[in-house]
């Protein structure tokens, strides 16, 4: 088998373009647009300056060195183009350093063009003038030619040249027009952004944002392949694997080079492998994170150690009050960090919430102070990794058996014994980034993405993983998936209280769905009866028990679930108004007037006007009223009219009292009756414009009753008139 090329995570300019284009993930849109810019800077006279800024590992060293290799491609403007690519390392420290780092490097690329002899005119003289002398040499050579100047760490290139080589510079570039440049930085500097500097507006300026996760998933898979580990890269295409790699993507923050580092720890079952490759880890970064702490100001270094040994996001009152820096100062210098990429903020409410952009940070700051306990961040990842069940059983526990000194394997013990006790405040965070695209994923009616997630969540937490593909099949309608799927929630030993009480709920309902309403009631009771249940979700079970046994036609348990649930005042808000108006519609039918009277009430004052439902069941209530004693209808039509007056809602009875003509055409109704139900109906409702049309209906179809055939229908328009021949049934057919 042939040998990969080793991917190097350090110096991807060291790697043959081939296995470059295979680590490229995200960014291929703004590599074909800096290349496409510098190909312009190299065929007009419109020069072009790029600056990435990024944090370290962030990839922006292989973005450069695949823009290089690219434009060096590119076969009609080599003869008009010269690279010189200072090293990452170079020490500037003054405007003739710069000069001669473009020279050498000119040089040593292209010996038949350029040679050293301006720097031997230029010995002996101050260093400006030399490097303005070996600077126009290079330029007389260059000729028609353009020269892309690559500057890594431009930020530490900018404080060697100080700010008069910076003017010198700038000036230079802008009267010569012969260099385009390409640049990076960690970080936006004030030789750049600051309003005062020789090269403020200067600069194209793009951030390279980190890897989202399915980058970050597609690089390390990339990875796989280059290294022909096809387990792995099977194993990556599982639901488990896309978990472990968004638990990387969680510890790494998005940097590309950790995810070189940490991709062959995917497989990684054991628990003492995992400790020990994540210790090295935390020892090979520390000395570049205090390097970095130390580069700061001081109140921006203690604001970022007192993160670091924090371990979350703090509100900016609380980082003041710990460091005993002033809030208004707090502020101001975490703005600065914000822009360095040291910190990222999130605003809850009024107040922002502040948290150090790369985890690792942390790690490698604890493991400076470790002083022989297991670090913290190791322990949050490990109860991650390894699910609890899977932590405290005997598979993973068995791992501390293998090491041969007594030292080692009490430490994995003690890393162990940690990560069952920790809360699961990292694996919460994880578990929250899922569930966010999951609802994208739904909202977007991408089922088989959707499925691929509740997967992951099954690595993360079995039970919340069942129950959301659960109501992913439940949507698609494949209800005795669904069902199977809420089973396991419910079977399972760990599964929370609410989440089991949640799977009962939709399980309920998908039995509804299947017409197995006695199984629906088993669950909501079964919900009903547990000990420990939220008002919410007792709410939620009375009105699902309460529909299901309307379907059962078993009202008078139904109105006992609406009035239990009402009572709790929990009533899901999708919910509440349609249920108001139903109770109140049962209340007709099967209470007491009074009772009745008051249930109507509540429903129009408790009711959202909003709602579609507001209103509804005014139809049943209006029948139910008509079919009870005649004596009651003047009084209580009188006393019902004012009412949905007061509420905005005449339209509900104007089509309830055009729908009571269909009662009407019953046996039920002698023509004494039908004359009276129409009388009082015509006296109360007079003068009300909203009542017209019904009324007028009314009054035609009761009429046509009483004599017997169809002719007052004739007095309608025709439009009213083929809405109340229906109601009539086939009285009238034939004549």
């Amino acid at each position: 088998m042939k040998q990969s090329q080793l991917i190097s995570a350090y110096t991807p300019s060291n790697m043959n373009p081939e296995l470059r284009e295979t680590l490229f993930v995200q960014r291929h849109k703004l590599l074909s647009k800096t290349v496409s810019w510098l190909a312009d800077s190299v065929t007009s006279g419109d020069k072009h300056h790029l600056l990435f800024v990024g944090p370290r590992g962030c990839g922006k060293t292989l973005m450069v060195s695949m823009a290089e290799y690219r434009i060096s491609q590119i076969d009609e403007i080599q003869p008009d183009l010269r690279i010189v690519w200072l090293g990452e390392d170079d020490v500037i420290t003054g405007f003739v350093d710069l000069a001669l780092a473009i020279l050498n490097t000119l040089v040593a690329r292209y010996p038949d063009e350029f040679n050293h002899n301006c720097q031997t005119q230029a010995v002996g003289i101050p260093p400006d003038d030399a490097a303005d002398i070996i600077l126009r040499d290079i330029i007389v050579r260059l000729g028609n030619k353009t020269l892309l100047l690559i500057i890594e760490n431009l930020d530490f290139a900018f404080r060697g040249l100080q700010d008069g080589g910076q003017k010198k510079w700038r000036a230079f570039l802008q009267e010569t027009q012969k260099i385009t440049t390409l640049a990076s930085s960690q970080q936006l500097f004030d030789g750049v952004s600051s309003r005062h500097a020789a090269f403020f507006g200067f600069f194209d300026i793009h951030h390279l944002a980190p890897l989202n996760f399915e980058d970050a998933h597609q690089l390390i898979r990339n990875i796989a392949l280059h290294y022909q580990k096809t387990e792995l890269v099977d194993f990556l295409d599982t639901s488990a694997g896309r978990y472990r790699v968004r638990a990387l993507h969680h510890l790494a923050g998005g940097n590309h080079r950790l995810y070189t580092i940490l991709s062959t720890f995917l497989t990684n079952n054991s628990l003492d492998g995992l400790v020990e490759a994540l210790e090295g880890l935390a020892d090979e970064l520390t000395p570049f994170f205090q390097e970095r702490i130390r580069s700061l100001p001081p109140q921006q270094a203690r604001i970022v150690q007192w993160l670091c040994d924090f371990g979350g996001a703090a509100s900016v009152k609380t980082i003041a009050q710990s460091t005993f820096i002033q809030e208004r100062n707090v502020s101001k210098q975490l703005g600065e960090l914000r822009k360095k990429a040291y910190v990222i903020s999130e605003k809850r409410g009024k107040e922002s919430y502040v948290e150090l952009a790369e985890p690792l940070m942390r790690l490698s700051m604890e493991a400076k102070n470790q002083r022989g306990k297991p670090l913290r961040l190791i322990v949050s990842f490990l109860k991650v990794w390894f699910a609890e069940p899977a932590l405290g059983s005997d598979r993973v526990a068995s791992a501390i058996d293998k090491p041969t000194h007594d030292f080692m394997a009490q430490r994995l013990a003690d890393y162990r014994q940690a990560a069952l006790d920790i809360d699961d405040g990292f694996l919460v965070e994880v578990k929250q980034g899922i569930n966010k695209e999951l609802g994208n994923c739904i909202a977007n009616h991408d089922w088989d993405k959707a499925k691929m997630l509740a997967g992951e969540l099954m690595a993360a937490d079995p039970a919340e993983g069942y129950y959301s593909m659960g109501v992913i099949n439940s949507i698609e309608n494949k209800l005795e998936d669904s069902i199977a799927a809420f089973n396991k929630v419910i079977k399972l030993t760990n599964s929370p209280n609410i989440l089991k009480q949640k799977a009962l709920v939709n399980r309920a309902i998908e039995y509804i769905r299947l017409g197995q309403n006695s199984n629906a009631i088993e669950d909501y009771l079964a919900i009903l009866n547990m000990e420990e249940i939220s008002k919410v979700t007792k709410a939620q079970a009375l009105v699902g028990l309460g529909i299901t046994y309307r379907l059962n036609e078993e009202y008078n348990k139904e109105i006992d679930c609406y009035s239990k649930a009402l009572k709790t005042d929990c009533i899901p808000v999708g919910n509440r108004t349609s249920i108001l108006f139903r109770f109140a519609s049962l209340t007709w039918t099967h209470q007491s007037l009074p009772e009745a009277k008051i249930a109507l009430i509540n429903a129009f004052e408790k009711g959202d006007k909003e709602d579609p439902h507001y209103g509804s069941n005014t139809s049943e209530i209006i029948t139910t009223i008509a079919t009870q004693q005649s004596d009651s209808w003047a009084s209580t039509i009188e006393w019902l009219i004012p009412l949905y007056t007061k509420h905005q809602c005449l339209d509900k009875l104007s089509a309830a009292i055009t729908q009571s003509i269909s009662k009407l055409a019953t046996i039920d109704f002698h023509p004494q009756l039908i004359e009276k139900w129409n009388l009082i109906w015509q006296q109360q409702g007079a003068d009300i414009e909203e009542l017209t049309i019904a009324l007028q209906s009314l009054d035609a179809a009761a009429t046509s009753l009483i004599d017997g055939n169809d002719r007052p229908l004739f007095k309608l328009p025709k439009e009213i008139r083929e809405v109340v021949r229906p109601l009539l049934g086939d009285i009238f057919e034939g004549t």
